[in-house]
Order: structure tokens, then sequence, then C-alpha cells
């Protein structure tokens, strides 16, 4: 009786012990595979292309620029394929140009942002009000 025991007790331990283990590997494993993939797509970053368009430019040569005027406003921006473009709070002060069309943009406070399209301001709304723009080439 005593080596029936020694058996049950021994498949516990394995049974206790390697579960987690084979868990954890799989988790590794799932959590690298994410992590290389996140790495590879880094070029392609949400706010990539509101910052990779030359400094130089003036509003005027922009097809859209979202100037927050009031203490923060939230901008997220869109392509007719679903691509996110820009997905944050914007600080007072700060510009985010876009130069690609069709384009979706949502502004959280209608009245803390100035919006110019092709260098012509935009009538955005009341403060505190959401806003969505749609602009077409």
């Amino acid at each position: 009786m005593a080596r029936h025991r020694a058996k049950v007790n021994a498949k516990r331990h394995v049974m206790s012990v390697g579960i987690p283990i084979g868990l954890v590997a799989v988790l590794a494993c799932v959590g690298g595979g994410v992590l290389t993939v996140g790495l590879l797509d880094r070029n392609e970053s949400p706010s990539a292309p509101a910052e990779t368009v030359a400094e130089k430019a003036s509003p005027a040569q922009r097809l859209v620029t979202v100037t927050v005027t009031g203490a923060s406003c939230h901008v997220f921006a869109s392509t007719a394929g679903n691509k996110v473009l820009f997905n944050r709070y914007a600080k007072h002060g700060e510009s985010v140009h876009f130069d690609i069309a069709p384009l979706t943009l949502v502004l959280s406070d209608g009245g803390a942002a100035r919006v110019f399209v092709r260098g012509r301001p935009q009538a955005i709304g009341r403060s505190g009000d959401r806003q969505q723009i749609t602009v077409d080439r």
C-alpha cells in the first residue's frame, strides 16, 4: 500500500509542477511572437505620418492642420481604410499635420482646436462638443 501512495504523490507532483511550467512556456512563446510583430511594425506607428512630414511646409500647403488652442484636445485621425494615423491627446499649442485623403478627423472638444483644410479655417463647433470632419481629396 505504501508503494501505491508514492506513485500517487509522484503523479501529483508532476502535475503540480509540469502544468505551470508548460503554461509559462506557452505564454513566453506567445509573448515573444507579439513582441516580434510589434517591433517589426514599429515603423508604422499611429503618429508617424503626422511627425514625418517636412517641417518647412506652411499650413496653407498642408491638406489638414489641427492646432490645439485649449488646454488639450483628443485628436483622432484615420484613413478611409480605417488605418489610424493619430490617436492621442494633443497639448496647447501643438499642431498636427496630415497630407493624406480621404481622412476622418474626430476632436473631443470642437472649441479647443482650430482646423485648417487646404489652408482655409473650418468651422468646427462649440466648446465641449465632439466634432467629426471628413476630408475628401
